[in-house]
């Protein structure tokens, strides 16, 4: 993420809130599936917490 527009709103609080892993960097193309996998977990998790909070 070298990219100054990319990096200019990243956050620990963005990527929780938006599923991002917090091992993104770790990540090429060859590991999207696991990236994939990784997120459907975290946006679970947030959908979960969302739903227990009501």
């Amino acid at each position: 993420m070298a990219d100054m527009e990319t990096t200019k709103y990243h956050s620990a609080e963005n990527d929780q809130a938006n599923a991002i892993p917090a091992d993104l960097n770790k990540f090429d193309f060859h590991q999207y599936n696991q990236f994939l996998i990784e997120r459907r977990n975290l946006m679970a998790q947030n959908i979960r917490s969302l739903f227990e909070s009501l």
